[in-house]
């Protein structure tokens, strides 16, 4: 189980919609309600900047002297 061939993210995505079509939860709804939300956009910016900070701080040597200290 731990060294599965699918990945993780397409193996949570079917069970989280497994578990929303047996629970009998408006999918759409619930899907539309979470993309219009402003404090789920601006923790997909916040998640995407992530990266692009750690690419700059890798470039400009921040990051070494980051985990020098």
């Amino acid at each position: 189980m731990l060294f599965s061939k699918y990945e993780l993210s397409i193996t949570l995505t079917v069970g989280a919609i497994l578990f929303a079509l047996l629970a009998q939860v408006a999918l759409l709804n619930s899907f539309l309600n979470v993309i219009t939300d402003p404090s789920i956009l601006l923790l997909m910016v916040a998640v995407s900047l992530i990266p692009i900070l750690g690419g700059i701080m890798e470039e400009s040597g921040l990051m070494l002297e980051l985990v020098q200290k």
